[in-house]
């Protein structure tokens, strides 16, 4: 199932990309200032639609259970796992309690620093 997911996040990724390409290759010809505004445009449209819709998803099921919502977090699984699959259900159900005393300066202790470069160079890379 998380190879499912991981590949149409990727899909999704792959395909708005190209979408915009295309957008903005086929606006080349228009002989106004709608030749920029229409892809401009569009990403406005396409920013406010997940806006709008990304407060309706489901929490992870990691999530509510690391926040003591057990139970939503099974109607969750229940969404997005086959109940008959107790070995994935209990993996993802097996998180520890959330450390509330956590800050943003964590990511920079010593232990850590290295995974926190890492994943902000991959991210800038990336993009």
């Amino acid at each position: 199932m998380r190879a499912r997911v991981i590949c149409g996040f990727q899909l999704a990724i792959t395909g708005a990309l190209s979408l915009g390409f295309f957008l903005t290759y086929g606006s080349i010809k228009i002989q106004s200032s709608l030749s920029w505004r229409l892809p401009f445009l569009y990403s406005i449209g396409t920013g406010t639609l997940v806006a709008l819709v990304a407060p309706m998803l489901p929490y992870s099921p990691r999530w509510l259970v690391m926040h003591g919502r057990k139970e939503e977090a099974i109607a969750v699984l229940n969404l997005i796992t086959n109940p008959d699959d107790e070995a994935e259900r209990a993996e993802l159900l097996a998180v520890p309690p959330v450390d509330k005393n956590g800050s943003w300066f964590d990511m920079f202790q010593k232990g850590v620093r290295g995974r926190t470069a890492l994943g902000v160079s991959m991210q800038i890379f990336q993009m």
